[in-house]
C-alpha cells in the first residue's frame, strides 16, 4: 500500500511537470534549488552572487550591483536583475532584455511527514515552473522537482552536495537502516536522479560518493563549496601566514558577546563542541562537560587552583562552547548560571547562552578565572574557528573543516558502535593520522586536551591534523566560489 501511494505521488509530480511547462519562465538560464531548509543556504546564495558578478565566465567583466540579495521564506523564488542589482518575486517569467544570465533561487525542504510533503507540493509546482526551461539547474541536496520528472533535452543538473567530506554514511549508503529511506521508496523517488556532474573535493572520497549518488566515478568534480572560502579566512595564523582581517573581525564580535572569553588579560583556553546529528538521539554534551570540570579540578590541584596548580598563572580558565546541530532537538542538560547541583541531584537547565562560571570552591575553578560553558545559537559555527583553541566533534563534516583552519580536534566518539550499527561510517577516525586524538571516553579526550595545551606551548600534532585535511580536501580553502562560478558559466556557454 505504501509503494503504491508512493507511485501514484510520482506520477502526479510527472503530470504537474508537465502541467507547469505550460507556465514556465520564458528564460531562465541558471536555476539554484536549495533543500537543506526553508531559506537558501549561504553556499547557494554566495554562488547565486558569483555569478551574477559575473555571468560571461572567467574573462567577462562583471555587471553592478551586489548579486547577494534573495527573497526569503518558504518557497519564493529570488530573480536577479542582472543590469540593476535589484530582485522582485518572479511572475510568469519576467523577460530582461540582456545578454546576461537570468538566475533565480528558490528553496524548499521536504520534510518526513504528511504534512510536511503536502506543503512542499506546492513549493514543488515552482520548482518545477522554474526549471523546466532553465539551461542548468544546481541542487545541494535532494530534490524531487528535478531528479523525478523527464530533463529537458540540453539542460545540466550539477549537485553541490551540503556536506562533502563524507565521514558518515549517507543517502543510498544508508537504505535500509534506521537514518534512511528503505530502498524500495528510494528507487520509486528516483534519488539523486538526472544528475550530469557532482561536486567532490578529494580523490579519496569519490569511490564514496559514487556509492551513495549510484553514478560512474566520470561525473565527478574536483571542486570546493563557496563555505571553504569562509573556513579559509577563518584560518589558524602561523609563523609563514597573517591573520586574516576576516578573522580579526569575527573574534572581536565573540568577545564583544561573551566577554568571558576575550576581557582584559589573558584569555581561557576555549574549546568548542560541535557533534554531528544522530538522527534523534542526543549528543552527550553534558558527559563532555562534566569530564572537562573533573580534569580542570585534577589540574588545579586538591585546593582548588592553589599556588602548586601548573602554568596557573598563564591561564585565565577554560571556556566550553557547545554548538548543537540544528535539528537536534534536545539540549543537553547542564547547570544555570551560578547553580552548583548536589550530588544526584537536579542538574538545572541553562538557557542559550547561559554560562556556568565562579564555582567558589568547587571543581573546574582556576585561579584568576573559571569554568565557563556557553551555549551558542548566535554564530555560525565557522566564526568560532577564530576564537577557538581547541576542537571536539565526532563523525561531523566538522571534523575536516576543523582540520583544515587550522585548529586543534579532538573526536569524541563514545557511541561508534552504536553508531556503525544504526548508520555506518565511511571514516573511521580512529585508523587516520588523527586517530590518537579520539576517544570514547569523556575523561581521557579531557585529560589528554588539557595536557596538550595547559602546560605551556601547545604538544598538539598539527602535522598530522594537516595530512588529514589534505587526504580528505585536495581544494584550495579561496577561490571556490569563482571557480564554481566559472565552471557554471562554461555549461552556459556550451
Amino acid at each position: 500500500m505504501k509503494y503504491f501511494a508512493l507511485k501514484i505521488a510520482v506520477a502526479a509530480v510527472r503530470a504537474l511537470a508537465i502541467f507547469a511547462r505550460l507556465f514556465a519562465s520564458r528564460r531562465a538560464d541558471i536555476v539554484l534549488i536549495s533543500c537543506q531548509d526553508d531559506e537558501p543556504s549561504s553556499d547557494i546564495l554566495d554562488l547565486a552572487a558569483k555569478l551574477k558578478g559575473n555571468p560571461g565566465g572567467p574573462n567577462a567583466n562583471p555587471v553592478h550591483g551586489t548579486g547577494r540579495e534573495a527573497v526569503h521564506g518558504t518557497g519564493r523564488e529570488a530573480v536577479h536583475d542582472p543590469v540593476h542589482g535589484t530582485v522582485h518575486e518572479a511572475v510568469h517569467g519576467t523577460v530582461h532584455n540582456t545578454d546576461a544570465p537570468y538566475i533565480h533561487v528558490i528553496s524548499g525542504r521536504m520534510r518526513r511527514s504528511v504534512g510536511g510533503a503536502l506543503s512542499f507540493f506546492g513549493k514543488m509546482f515552482k520548482m518545477l515552473r522554474l526549471t523546466a526551461n532553465a539551461r542548468v539547474v544546481i541542487v545541494d541536496a535532494y530534490c524531487p522537482a528535478v531528479s523525478i520528472p523527464a530533463k529537458r533535452v540540453g539542460q545540466t543538473v550539477v549537485q553541490l552536495w551540503h556536506a562533502p567530506e563524507a565521514i558518515k554514511k549517507f543517502s543510498l549508503q544508508i537504505t535500509d537502516t534506521p537514518a534512511g529511506y528503505d530502498s524500495g521508496t528510494a528507487e520509486i523517488l528516483c534519488m539523486h536522479g538526472n544528475y550530469d556532474y557532482i561536486l567532490c573535493p578529494a580523490d579519496a572520497t569519490v569511490p564514496l560518493f559514487a556509492e551513495a549518488f549510484g553514478y560512474p566515478r566520470e561525473i565527478f568534480v574536483k571542486l570546493g563549496l563557496p563555505c571553504l572560502d569562509r573556513v579559509g579566512l577563518m584560518k589558524r595564523p602561523t609563523a609563514g601566514r597573517p591573520e586574516s582581517p576576516e578573522r580579526k573581525e569575527k573574534r572581536a564580535a565573540i568577545y564583544e558577546k561573551y566577554p568571558e572569553l576575550g576581557g582584559k588579560g589573558e584569555r581561557p583556553l576555549t574549546i568548542v563542541y560541535a557533534p554531528t546529528f544522530r538522527d534523534g538521539a542526543a549528543s552527550d554534551a553534558e558527559g563532555l562537560a562534566r569530564a572537562f570540570e573533573r580534569a580542570i579540578g585534577a589540574e588545579c590541584g586538591a585546593e582548588g587552583g592553589a599556588a602548586g596548580a601548573p602554568n596557573a598563572d598563564r591561564r585565565a580558565g577554560f571556556a566550553l562552547v557547545l554548538k548543537m546541530h540544528p535539528l537536534e532537538k534536545e539540549q543537553p542538560s547542564l547547570p544555570a548560571q551560578g547553580h552548583e547541583p548536589e550530588p544526584g541531584g537536579d542538574t538545572g537547565h541553562g538557557r542559550a547562552g547561559d554560562t556556568v562560571r565562579d564555582r567558589a570552591g568547587g571543581p573546574g575553578q582556576w585561579r584568576g578565572g573559571a569554568f565557563t560553558v556557553i551555549r551558542d545559537e548566535d554564530f555560525p559555527l565557522a566564526d568560532w574557528y577564530a576564537a577557538a583553541n581547541v576542537v571536539v566533534t565526532d563523525y561531523s563534516g566538522v571534523a575536516v573543516e576543523a582540520a583544515a583552519a587550522g585548529i586543534a580536534s579532538y573526536y569524541y566518539i563514545y557511541d561508534i558502535d552504536d553508531y556503525k550499527e544504526r548508520r555506518g561510517l565511511n571514516i573511521d577516525l580512529r585508523d587516520e593520522s588523527v586517530g590518537k586524538y579520539a576517544f570514547a571516553d569523556a575523561d581521557a579526550l579531557a585529560a589528554r586536551a588539557l595536557d596538550d595545551f595547559a602546560r605551556g606551548p601547545s604538544r598538539y600534532d598539527y602535522r598530522a591534523l594537516s595530512a588529514f585535511a589534505r587526504k580528505y580536501l585536495e581544494v584550495p580553502l579561496e577561490g571556490n566560489t569563482q571557480k564554481l562560478a566559472d565552471f557554471i558559466a562554461e555549461l552556459i556557454c556550451h
